[in-house]
């Protein structure tokens, strides 16, 4: 005995055919819909190029790269909450990520310089998830060699993040340098394909300022002694939610990697007021970038 939805028959698996024939015709209508609207966004984003030319003509700004790492958070942000269905988001994050880095390489080409010293094909994944197959990279085992590349220009750079105990970290040089940070790495995971609990800071020759969901790195110089908790004690009581992230010593000097939640910038009152209490050990904040707060682990469901 067959019913409609296990029905054998020569007309049964006829009407079957002609039912996905169908289905796949919607397919392909969609495809077709889709690839309009790439090819119109792909219009647009040559408009914008047209006009950020124009408007940044004879400047320096941006060194000709034309990136807004806090504009692609948001529109991922935003992707990613207004998603339904089974389709699980990190994929949905990870074809517009694929979608910004070729439509930004429209705008102008870069390419990315990778430093990984160790476990090079978590950190070439990671690398490679953010920024697209389409983008040239290339992978060093010298942070500094990154660095130098990203100075000579055309190129951003992701470096490995920071730990204490490095005998060579290559924050500090970025301290007295002209690189910012924009970015931490990875943006979003998904259950499935995690990092190895690896994590990365891209550097560039421009910076934004983090937004007041996002982190503010920085660089607190001091020529004495401070310790750590009392350091943290200070900026919890200047109502920052600050992480000190790593330091290192050079000769007298001592240098701190702060995370802070939000925009700390060098004029702020609570700033100025924290390098007067300090101004005993010759206490310098150095912004070092900022970058938008990564989403994390996206399950199926999100």
């Amino acid at each position: 005995m067959n019913t409609d939805d296990n029905d054998n028959t020569p007309a049964g698996r006829a009407d079957t055919e002609r039912n996905l024939a169908a289905l796949r015709d919607e397919i392909d209508e969609i495809d077709d819909r889709i690839h309009d609207l790439i090819m119109r966004r792909a219009a647009i984003v040559e408009r914008i190029r047209t006009a950020k030319a124009a408007d940044t003509a004879g400047s320096s700004d941006h060194a000709g790269v034309f990136m807004r790492p806090g504009r692609e958070a948001q529109v991922l942000r935003r992707l990613i909450a207004r998603h339904r269905g089974t389709l699980p988001a990190f994929v949905v994050a990870r074809i517009w990520r694929e979608m910004i880095s070729a439509f930004c390489a429209l705008q102008t080409p870069f390419r990315v310089a990778l430093h990984a010293p160790t476990k090079s094909v978590g950190y070439w994944d990671m690398a490679r998830n953010h920024y697209g197959s389409g983008v040239s990279m290339s992978l060093h085992t010298s942070a500094q060699r990154v660095l130098q590349i990203v100075s000579e220009g055309g190129a951003i750079g992701i470096l490995t993040y920071p730990q204490d105990g490095e005998s060579e970290p290559w924050w500090p040089a970025i301290a007295i340098g002209g690189l910012k940070v924009i970015a931490r790495l990875p943006f979003y995971e998904s259950l499935d394909s995690r990092y190895e609990q690896l994590a990365s800071l891209v550097v560039a020759p421009f910076s934004e300022p983090a937004g007041e969901d996002g982190i503010t790195l920085a660089a607190l110089s001091i020529q004495g002694e401070l310790s750590r908790d009392r350091l943290s004690g200070m900026l919890g009581e200047l109502g920052y939610d600050a992480h000190i992230a790593a330091s290192h010593e050079n000769g007298e000097e001592t240098l701190f990697l702060l995370e802070i939640r939000g925009p700390a910038a060098a004029e702020d009152p609570a700033i100025l007021s924290l390098l007067e209490t300090l101004a005993d050990i010759e206490a310098r904040y150095i912004p070092l970038g900022g970058y938008a707060a990564p989403v994390g682990t996206l399950g199926a469901g999100d």
